[in-house]
């Protein structure tokens, strides 16, 4: 076995560094990082080895030994493998240059052969043994050269510590085969078969030491990692400051020095004139720094400014071109930030296109505010309608009420088109739509549409094809569309009613010329009374008949003069309303009628309120009946003030003659007082006949007045409550709490736990009866009556702001309350939603696409005020990445 050996110097070794034999190899210095070629090579009279080092350096092959440590104490004794990993700490060493040839492998010399003179450098040439297989071994090459240190000694050669090894890889050195061991002794080698081969000794020449080495370093580009303002130009080898070199500032630390050494860096870090450099593009910094946030904000402002003004154009529901010259009108005022939106060339931000990405982007910042509302409530409710626009394009609306932080919340959920008037088509777009909003067809409690059969039948209809789907879904037929079929329906049963019908319909044609219109409001100048203007009839609205009717009441005395005159003059017209409306018969049915259908138009403007619930319908149903009932003995308002002014002697009703008595069929005369009494309970009978028909009572709604405060027992007596409601909840957990199935035979899980339902029930109760209603004031006296809250004001009060917790301490509870409160008992919001719509979309703006459309409508129908809006989220979409001035 060889013994290892590293000599501290060159000098020690002498001449025996020429005597090398044929072991070679690659090691890696773990501690250091760093990879070496070595050789290995048995002295001549020793028999103790030498290790020769090599690595490329500035495209010079270097060859060293290091210096004696401790750590090679341990290994002197043992074999040394090729490749073998040995760690250590190398110090600095000592360095002899041989010459490059990185494209030829290394030879080895010969033992017997004289060394010339070219032998003194450090690369070894060794009579190579025919038993011996050698091999070339590439290794990436680094440096040693990573430890800083300033005391290191000045010798010939760069100091270990301040070296820095190229990455790229060296022609490794040529190693003998791995299996092969040298032989000990001065004068024999190891053939291939393991005989050994005589060696005649040679005379050991010493080696010259060469005054011309090269001083270059590598760059140690760990430094510019430690030193920011540190730069490195690799084409000249120099490092440099990049802060003085900013600044002009004379010197090496300008233009370059190649003085690769820490102390020189460090010297020139406390150095005045790099503390000055660096103050200086420190402030220069801070200037662009705060350059880049103004223009920033300047940049955010304008487009801000741009957003606000697309936002009032479109809840304003002008058109979109009106847009350019709202701009333009802001420029002529002096808005500095609106002159800047068509200051570039390329970038103007008035055009049609930009106005379309600042709608979408207004339009999306409240869609995705819905979304996320939508995600937090328990269940939704879906109101669906279809109409016609201007360009004859049949649209779908759909609305949509939620809870959110315990408000109830009804608005616009999007306006589709669609190819036809089918029930299997308007399903598949309200699905569509609901996908895009990312609501669970689960999570739909309740459907409201009109009375058509396309949308309420529970075979073929909308409905039968939600209850497919959810079969807890309740479908309510819209409230105002009934209330207006009862009172049409009334209205057409009385032949004297119907026929009064027509005669309003005349008076709103005979007065609209502009000659008879301009004739009126002079006589009612004259006799100094207010005029309503005269309403056309229209068979959809819900409200037309009873405003034609006030009208015609408030314009009475003076249509009645007008009609005088014309009739004089043998206007036929003029003489049929003059017949008519004279007649104590239809003047009584006209302030009768007036009194009817005041009552039925306050029920109907109720029952579209927006958030309208339960709760209302019912007590609002029942109170329009008793009204109307009631004036089958009692005159209404206006009734009373007709028959107050009446002079029955006379037969004089402001300045009109009433006629008591007409001739019938056959010559024969009728009391008109006994014509009226008739007609008038007929009518009131008919009315409520209808609306109890169209109204009926529905178990599932009579059921939901356990949330309704008004019909809980007295508070003074506590003891009532344990027994009260029950019936109701167990009508209302047999439809939400028991498991269900469509038509296919699928079953589907309960959305409430009756079990857990009824154990929150009598807790819940005794909640509420501690939280009825609250005292309003009515005067400014301060005195006030007791208000009974409504469902949705109670709900709100229980399970929204510091009460929170009680969603924790009745679950189902809330969700069965949520769920009563989701169910559209109306439908208005969709008929507004086409009010909307054609406001929009006129005439002159028939062009405009259902996708632009939904947009428009979505940001009207909202109507969030302007210092309101979220144009934070408006503008972080609308910027982008790429969005410029």
């Amino acid at each position: 076995m060889p013994k290892l050996m590293v000599y501290p110097s060159i000098d020690e070794i002498g001449h025996n560094t020429k005597m090398f034999a044929s072991f070679s190899g690659a090691i890696r210095n773990d501690e250091l990082d760093t990879s070496l070629t070595y050789t290995s090579s048995p002295l001549n009279a020793t028999g103790v080895h030498v290790i020769v080092y090599h690595r490329k350096n500035a495209g010079k092959e270097v060859a060293f030994m290091p210096m004696l440590n401790k750590q090679y104490e341990d290994i002197c004794s043992n074999h040394l493998h090729p490749g073998e990993n040995v760690p250590y700490s190398c110090p600095a060493g000592h360095m002899e240059d041989i010459p490059p040839d990185p494209k030829k492998k290394i030879k080895q010399a010969n033992p017997y052969k004289r060394a010339s003179s070219s032998s003194r450098k450090s690369s070894m040439r060794v009579e190579p043994d025919t038993s011996d297989k050698t091999e070339s071994l590439r290794s990436e090459g680094a440096g040693i050269g990573n430890q800083e240190s300033d005391s290191a000694p000045d010798h010939d050669v760069a100091d270990l510590e301040d070296l820095e090894v190229s990455s790229t890889s060296s022609e490794s050195m040529a190693m003998s085969d791995r299996n092969t061991r040298p032989a000990v002794g001065p004068s024999t080698s190891t053939s291939s078969s393991g005989t050994a081969t005589a060696s005649r000794p040679r005379k050991h020449v010493p080696l010259k030491k060469d005054k011309r080495r090269d001083r270059m370093r590598t760059f140690p580009h760990k430094w510019l990692k430690q030193f920011q303002w540190l730069r490195y130009n690799k084409a000249d080898n120099a490092m440099y400051c990049q802060c003085c070199r900013a600044r002009q500032v004379s010197g090496v630390w300008c233009t370059g020095t190649r003085n690769f050494r820490l102390k020189t860096i460090k010297a020139h870090l406390s150095s005045s004139e790099h503390q000055t450099s660096v103050s200086a593009q420190a402030s220069d910094q801070r200037q662009i720094h705060e350059s880049a946030k103004r223009a920033a904000a300047a940049k955010k402002r304008v487009f801000t400014l741009a957003l606000k003004s697309a936002y009032w154009i479109a809840t304003e529901e002008l058109a979109n071109a009106k847009y350019k010259s709202l701009i333009q009108l802001l420029q002529h005022l002096g808005l500095d930030d609106a002159k800047v939106l068509n200051k570039g060339g390329n970038a103007n931000y008035t055009s049609p296109t930009i106005f379309n990405q600042l709608l979408d982007s207004l339009s999306e910042s409240v869609k995705e505010r819905i979304i996320t509302e939508i995600g937090e409530s328990p269940f939704v409710g879906i109101g669906v309608d279809e109409s016609t626009d201007r360009a004859r394009e049949k649209h779908v609306g759909i609305v949509i009420r939620y809870i959110n932080d315990g408000e109830v919340v009804t608005t616009f959920l999007s306006c589709e088109k669609v190819a036809d008037g089918c029930a299997q088509t308007i399903f598949a777009t309200v699905k569509e739509a609901m996908c895009k909003f990312k609501i669970p067809m689960a999570k739909v409690i309740g459907l409201g549409s009109d009375g058509a059969s396309v949308m309420a039948s529970h075979i073929n209809g909308l409905n039968g094809f939600f209850h497919e789907d959810n079969p807890f879904i309740v479908f309510v037929h819209c409230v105002c569309h009934r209330l207006q079929l009862a009172v049409s329906q009334a209205s057409k049963e009385v032949h004297e009613m119907n026929a009064f019908v027509k005669i309003i319909g005349a008076v709103y044609n005979y007065v609209q010329s502009e000659t008879k219109l301009r004739a009126f409001k002079d006589i009612a100048e004259v006799l100094d009374q207010e005029t309503l203007k005269f309403k056309r009839l229209y068979e959809i609205r819900w409200l037309s008949l009873g405003n034609a009717v006030a009208a015609l009441v408030r314009n009475y005395e003076a249509l009645m003069v007008l009609a005088s005159s014309d009739a004089n003059d043998g206007d036929p017209t003029a003489i049929g309303i003059l017949q008519q409306l004279s007649s104590y018969k239809y003047a009584a049915l006209l302030h009768l009628a007036c009194d009817i259908l005041t009552e039925t138009n306050h029920l109907s403007k109720v029952l579209q309120h927006r958030d309208v619930s339960f709760g209302v319908v019912g007590n609002q149903i029942r109170g329009c009946i008793e009204t109307l009932q009631d004036m089958k003995d009692q005159d209404g308002l206006h009734l009373q003030d007709f028959h107050s002014k009446l002079d029955e002697g006379t037969g004089s009703f402001k300045g009109v003659d009433v006629k008591f008595t007409t001739r019938e069929r056959g010559n024969r005369e009728s009391d008109e007082k006994v014509n009226f009494q008739t007609v008038r309970c007929k009518l009131l009978d008919e009315l409520v006949k209808n609306l109890r028909e169209r109204f009926p009572n529905v178990s599932l709604f009579d059921a939901m007045e356990v949330f309704q405060p008004s019909a809980y027992p007295d508070s003074d007596h506590p003891a009532l409550l344990i027994g009260w409601g029950n019936q109701n909840m167990s009508t209302l957990l047999s439809h939400f709490g028991s498991a269900m199935s469509n038509k296919a035979g699928q079953e589907f899980s309960s959305p409430i736990d009756s079990e857990s339902c009824l154990g929150e029930f009598l807790p819940f109760k005794r909640l509420v009866a501690q939280n009825l209603g609250e005292s309003k004031s009515s005067d400014c006296s301060g005195t006030g009556t007791f208000h009974f809250f409504t469902p949705a004001e109670l709900f709100c009060r229980l399970f929204s702001g510091q009460n929170r917790d009680n969603r924790i301490l009745f679950p189902e509870i809330f969700r069965l309350f949520s769920a009563c409160l989701c169910i559209l008992v109306g439908n208005a919001e969709a008929e507004r939603v086409f009010s909307c719509q054609n406001r929009i979309k006129t005439a002159m703006r028939s062009c405009l696409s259902v996708e632009c459309l939904d947009k428009l409508i979505r940001l009207s129908f909202a109507g969030i005020p302007i210092e309101n809006f979220p144009f934070e989220a408006a503008l972080d979409r609308f910027m982008g990445p790429n969005r410029r001035l």
